[in-house]
């Protein structure tokens, strides 16, 4: 990656603190990933790997809610990385996205090598940067 490509990224994450400190009042700095919620790192990686040319799709976690318990069905499989990705020449990307300091579970671990011994690239992301070191490597 250049390193205009680079601060365009960085431009853009400064871009949506402001508008998220003018629209919503937060006080809290998004840009920074010591302090971005895991969410916001994933959407920062998502752009990063798109602007590369990589296919990213966000795998939904959560299930279904329901309304009348106020609780969530699950529809997952325990451990499928956060964001499953094509790369520009057609390997297959699994990316589990943490905060920094935290580590994937047993499940994501285990998701993650069953994607190593099919040849694909398994990955834990915690921040932007690891993701610009990633496209960076990639190329």
């Amino acid at each position: 990656m250049c390193r205009i490509d680079a601060l365009f990224v960085h431009i853009i994450a400064l871009v949506s603190y402001v508008l998220s400190v003018y629209l919503c009042g937060t006080q809290v700095n998004p840009y920074l990933s010591t302090i971005m919620l895991e969410q916001d790192i994933q959407k920062a990686i998502m752009d990063v790997l798109r602007l590369h040319g990589f296919k990213v799709i966000k795998f939904n976690n959560v299930g279904v809610y329901k309304k009348k318990t106020d609780s969530y069905i699950p529809t997952h499989q325990k451990g499928v990385s956060d964001l499953l990705c094509c790369a520009p020449d057609g390997h297959f990307v699994a990316i589990e996205v943490k905060r920094p300091g935290n580590k994937p579970t047993a499940n994501q671990e285990q998701f993650l090598e069953e994607v190593r011994e099919k040849n694909g690239i398994a990955l834990v992301m915690t921040s932007v940067d690891d993701a610009i070191a990633f496209v960076e490597a990639y190329r």
